[in-house]
């Protein structure tokens, strides 16, 4: 197996021999180079590469510096110009006089060792500690500061937040969060808080995701921009760049057009794939085409990008029914042939001609050819399923209960209100009695607008009362034979739903 080119860490190797008299030469890797370089002063370090010249690393520092950044950049620089990497150092500052025995139990006692950034030594017998979010490690939530206190006597333990102790909860929105990341994002990095798009935080371990769309970044950037925000505030802040998925979908969308043989497309973001997906309308003898292309994109914008052909032609059976007249009934779409598809649609009260234009329409723009079938009633209409049962709309298509009275009968309603004339009705009517004098009283809601029963109470004798049941009388407004009457005989009755109602007459009369 041939071994890879050695990398150039100031051409510090070791050598040694066995007891056969064999010699052996140690490459060391990135961290053996960095603790070379660093001296004692750094212990246990580990860490990986990132990739594009990055490195992380995570670590104990030997320091005095009281202020905690400085200390780390320090050592950060040092260890860039040993391996000529981005190194980001995740570490924990220790005073050099303290001894394992003294801090190892304060790392111990923390709910994670990244919580504890800095231990001084102050005085012989005061221990002083630089914690993060102070609630979950060594303060009044897990209560472990009295017993590490304890353990440690008779040294005294002082504990500090390292930041202002901002609470997670307090950035549940998005404005909250962009607000209160504007003072990090500096304009000069081309970085704007209008790249943050997504966020996720945890109240209980006071931990906050952010994903921001940040190409110009370089991982290491990221961490030290993460590990600002994180010692200012004591947030547990993972900032991540991944391109938004609007901007990702626009991307894939413009090079897909560019790309020759693909009749038709959607692009959508896919939360499960984490990604693109993509639906081509496409013959399979494009499948190394797409191939290079998806591999291309995913290169391009460092996220998942994934296709497949549109068998079934769902592409165009979407671009039929949202062509379709609104007011019509679609109740089926099926690919028929190779650019034959089968409509079950309707418009109710309109000449079919109307079908036929909108047929001629789709051959025309697209070069498919539709058969119209009459539609099956009781089946739901497609652009309607997500709503079905909730709305009117979905209501009256799924039952063909129209919304809309023909012209004749909305006029032959406006006609009867402007020549009613109750003096005339009653007139011709020996039985009808005016009883307007009386209190009559409806029992229905206040909101109600068709109010068709009532009641009347009065003392006819003392002792004696007659209730008096008052039902609408619709005959007068609806003459038998009449376009209203054949109307209402179509309809059958009112049709109540969560959210209003199909009414039996036009709401001149109905309300």
């Amino acid at each position: 197996m041939d071994r890879p080119p050695p990398r150039d860490f100031g051409q510090r190797f070791t050598a040694f021999v066995n007891d056969q008299g064999q010699i052996f030469v140690y490459e060391p890797d990135i961290a053996d180079a960095i603790s070379l370089a660093c001296g004692p002063e750094m212990e246990n370090l580990s860490g990986h590469e990132l990739g594009n010249g990055c490195w992380h690393g995570r670590c104990w520092l030997r320091s005095d510096e009281n202020d905690y950044q400085e200390a780390v950049a320090f050592f950060e620089e040092l260890a860039e110009q040993e391996t000529g990497l981005q190194v980001f150092l995740e570490a924990v500052q220790i005073h050099p006089q303290l001894l394992s025995r003294q801090f190892l139990p304060v790392l111990k006692a923390a709910e994670k060792p990244s919580d504890v950034v800095q231990m001084l030594l102050l005085e012989p017998q005061r221990l002083q500690l630089r914690i993060r979010h102070q609630p979950l490690c060594l303060g009044r939530k897990r209560n472990r500061l009295p017993k590490l206190r304890q353990a440690l006597s008779p040294l005294q333990v002082e504990a500090l937040p390292l930041g202002d102790c901002t609470g997670v909860e307090e950035l549940a929105s998005m404005e909250s969060l962009r607000s209160f990341l504007a003072p990090f994002f500096r304009p000069e990095d081309n970085l704007d808080v209008q790249a943050v798009h997504f966020h996720r935080i945890d109240v209980r371990h006071q931990s906050l995701r952010v994903l921001v769309d940040a190409p110009q970044l370089s991982p290491v950037a990221l961490l030290r921009l993460a590990r600002k925000i994180r010692n200012s505030s004591d947030l547990a802040l993972v900032l991540q760049h991944r391109i938004a998925s609007r901007r990702a979908c626009g991307l894939v969308h413009e090079a897909l057009g560019k790309l020759e043989g693909i009749e038709s497309y959607s692009v959508r973001w896919d939360d499960k794939l984490g990604g693109v997906a993509v639906v081509a309308d496409a013959q399979q003898s494009r499948r190394q085409a797409l191939d290079r292309f998806v591999k291309r994109q995913q290169e391009a914008l460092g996220i998942v990008v994934a296709y497949r052909f549109d068998t079934q032609r769902s592409l165009m059976v979407e671009r039929i029914a949202s062509s379709f007249p609104e007011r019509g009934i679609l109740t089926g779409i099926r690919h028929a042939a190779e650019q034959l598809y089968t409509v079950e649609a309707m418009i109710p009260q309109e000449d079919p001609q109307v079908l036929e234009d909108w047929s001629d329409q789709l051959e025309q723009d697209w070069g498919i050819q539709v058969l119209i079938e009459e539609p099956f009633l009781r089946a739901p209409d497609l652009r309607y399923m997500d709503r079905l049962g909730s709305d009117h709309e979905t209501i009256a298509l799924r039952f063909n209960r129209p919304l809309a009275f023909p012209t004749r009968v909305l006029e032959q309603a406006r006609k009867l209100v402007e020549d009613f004339d109750l003096d005339a009705i009653s007139g011709r009517d020996p039985h009808r009695r005016d009883i307007r004098q009386l209190m009559v009283i409806s029992i229905d809601p206040a909101r109600t607008r068709d109010l068709d029963d009532a009641l009347s109470i009065q003392e006819v004798e003392p002792g004696t009362f007659q209730v008096g049941v008052h039902i609408a009388d619709v005959s007068p407004f609806v003459p038998q034979g009449s376009p209203l009457d054949d109307e209402a005989l179509k309809r059958g009755f009112t049709t109540y739903l969560l959210e209003g109602e199909i009414p039996v007459l036009p709401e001149l009369l109905a309300n």
